[in-house]
């Protein structure tokens, strides 16, 4: 779990495999990890520059980074490296309200305190850098149509949750929604 330290995915990864490691650019960002996984494993370095050699991990899975990383395609390139046979990531699309990220971006800021600047994808650039480092895009998941600042102010209210089913169905969510789940597997040499 490459940028994991904010601890999200840990107890999930844990129940689907049994040697779970999360990464991290240094000791602070591990801190939540360490303090509620103290039996999980840990290390820190250069996020685009990984000390472990190719083909390390079976799965390696980086959520909530990549729209926040300058370099992204020298990330997912090293992200590639380190897998042996599937890369999981996250990104959010330019598509649909991702779209008026620059008109929004103040109102974000407002309703979260928080924001940090974050970059949007198209899913073809992505798949371009996954496939020069010998991986294939082969399943996406979008999780919501509605920008995500609303589903966390609404704290999962049932008017919201009855739009994104609505949304599905209609397969509004596939084509304009974010951020996506993105499964890449190493194209195996014949």
């Amino acid at each position: 779990d490459v940028g994991g330290g904010h601890a999200q995915l840990t107890p999930l990864l844990r129940t689907v495999a049994s040697d779970v490691l999360v990464f991290g650019s240094d000791a602070r960002s591990l801190d939540r990890v360490r303090r509620e996984f103290p039996d999980c494993a840990t290390a820190t370095g250069d996020l685009l520059d990984m000390p472990f050699a190719a083909r390390s991990f079976d799965v390696v899975v980086a959520v909530r980074l990549l729209p926040h990383v300058r370099d992204w395609q020298r990330l997912v390139t090293e992200l590639c490296r380190v897998a042996r046979s599937t890369v999981i990531v996250d990104y959010p699309r330019i598509a649909g309200f991702n779209g008026l990220t620059p008109l929004l971006s103040p109102l974000k800021k407002r309703l979260e305190g928080n924001t940090r600047h974050y970059r949007n994808f198209r899913d073809a650039e992505l798949d371009e850098v996954l496939r020069a480092s010998g991986f294939e895009p082969r399943v996406r998941h979008v999780q919501f149509l509605l920008p995500m600042v609303l589903h966390r102010r609404a704290r999962g209210a049932e008017a919201l949750r009855r739009v994104e089913r609505l949304a599905k169905t209609l397969r509004l969510t596939q084509s304009l929604g974010s951020p996506v789940v993105l499964r890449a597997d190493r194209i195996h040499e014949v």
